[in-house]
């Protein structure tokens, strides 16, 4: 889950029964989902019309076969095509798009988006040229048009723009924008683009709601993380160029900071926090799980294994003064997953609604049987307010560089206000509940 879009090229090396060693060419490609509602079903349209082109990222022209242009009247799409080679002998690489539409469409802006399939980012911004140098094309849909032929193709020239899509859960989500837009600011995006289902948008020090939108909350930072709350699952879209991560500061004061995620790209916690001076305590948690700085030489230990685009993290700095870190421009991008990730652990015995909650806190626990701490995988604790429902559950497990408590259970535990909590145990190899001694308050 951890590799990122890509190809990669690795060898591993092979002892055979002689000891004659030997390489192993391993060749990855790792290409990301087809954007949500790309496709057409022509029995839906009367007319078509034709654009012959060839595709460029910022003047670059581009050979990827599996790279999708797509056409759009209005937010409708209306036709999709990816690159072909017509000729074996020649290195040009051309897109014929039928696009489709009614009579009521006919004049109708075509606006195109290109999905880049080796970075899996959407360009929002294309700039159509009649030839390399030629005049520019406001293309518009008329049936049995014909745009562009192979002598003179339209020269679809992807700007450097593009389109985040971040997922909204049912409930609260925490998210953050790793694009910026000076024409268009992300909190205006976020206004128009939320539509009915929106409830509620909150950072640490303010926050707006429906139905207007009005409330102390003036923009949307990309070095923050904010609170999202709507009333049905959707995705929201944000137009923009793309934020570098490593001529953007992040600064963390003592405490709870609310944290954007800048990169592309996904990252493992410890890479992605490696300029970061973390000391012992410090804490980063996502919205399902958390990793703790344990010290120099054990280093984060959690549940949290990556950072993801998109997603909003809380970070508490236990430092006396304010500091700065930036997160990497680039990645290795491949990684080995650790002892704890490649684990199965058991199906959980409870279960909470983890979006019907703003806010969390955090619990990291041994358990202990007479005296003596349990050594068990199989063992999960819960949380449960005075009405007897589930706030957080999860498993033990083991972390070995940890040594002084070998297995250890990072509980998430959601709420909204101060409440008290009682915690329950479960065996899953027995199949038996047992009760915990230990009583909590909830606080933010």
């Amino acid at each position: 889950s951890g590799v990122n879009l890509g190809s990669y090229s690795e060898q591993i090396g092979i002892t055979n029964g002689n000891l004659i060693a030997k390489n192993l060419p391993v060749n990855l490609k790792v290409i990301g989902t087809l954007p949500e509602g790309w496709t057409v079903n022509p029995a839906n349209y009367e007319s078509i019309m034709t654009v012959t082109g060839r595709v460029q990222i910022l003047g670059t022209f581009q050979n990827d076969l599996a790279d999708i242009l797509a056409a759009f009247i209005g937010d409708e799409c209306v036709g999709v095509t990816a690159p072909i080679k017509p000729q074996a002998n020649s290195n040009e690489y051309y897109v014929f798009l039928t696009v489709y539409g009614n009579t009521a469409n006919a004049g109708q802006a075509v606006k195109f988006k290109l999905w880049d399939a080796s970075t899996g980012n959407i360009h929002s911004v294309i700039e159509s040229t009649l030839g390399v140098s030629g005049p520019v094309q406001n293309i518009t849909f008329a049936a049995n048009a014909m745009k562009g032929t192979v002598d003179v193709p339209i020269i679809h020239n992807a700007q450097d723009m593009i389109e985040q899509s971040v997922a909204l859960n049912n409930g609260w989500s925490w998210i953050s924008v790793n694009v910026h837009n000076s024409n268009h600011d992300i909190l205006s995006q976020f206004v128009e683009r939320i539509g009915a289902n929106g409830i509620q948008l909150k950072s640490k020090n303010g926050y707006t709601e429906a139905p207007d939108w009005i409330g102390t909350l003036s923009s949307i930072e990309k070095e923050q993380m904010y609170l999202v709350q709507t009333d049905a699952a959707t995705t929201l879209k944000f137009d923009g160029t793309p934020v570098a991560p490593a001529s953007s500061p992040i600064t963390l004061a003592n405490g709870w900071n609310w944290l954007g995620y800048l990169p592309q790209f996904t990252l493992p916690v410890n890479e992605a926090l490696n300029n970061l001076a973390a000391q012992t305590n410090d804490q980063i948690k996502g919205q399902t799980a958390y990793r703790s700085f344990a010290n120099s030489g054990i280093g984060w230990v959690g549940t949290l294994n990556y950072m993801r685009a998109g997603e909003g993290y809380m970070y508490y700095s236990g430092a006396g003064a304010s500091k700065n870190f930036t997160y990497p421009g680039a990645s290795s991008q491949l990684y080995r997953l650790s002892s704890e990730e490649a684990s199965e652990a058991p199906d959980n015995h409870w279960t909470v609604d983890i979006h019907a909650y703003p806010n969390s806190m955090t619990m990291t626990s041994v358990i202990t049987k007479n005296g003596e701490e349990l050594q068990s995988d199989q063992i999960e604790i819960a949380a449960f307010d005075a009405n007897g429902e589930c706030r957080g559950s999860t498993h033990f497990n083991n972390y070995p560089q940890a040594p002084a408590h070998q297995y250890l259970a990072f509980l998430m535990i959601y709420g909204e206000e101060s409440v008290a909590l009682t915690f329950k145990a479960y065996d899953h190899a027995t199949e038996r509940e047992y009760p915990i001694m230990n009583t909590e308050n909830f606080t933010i």
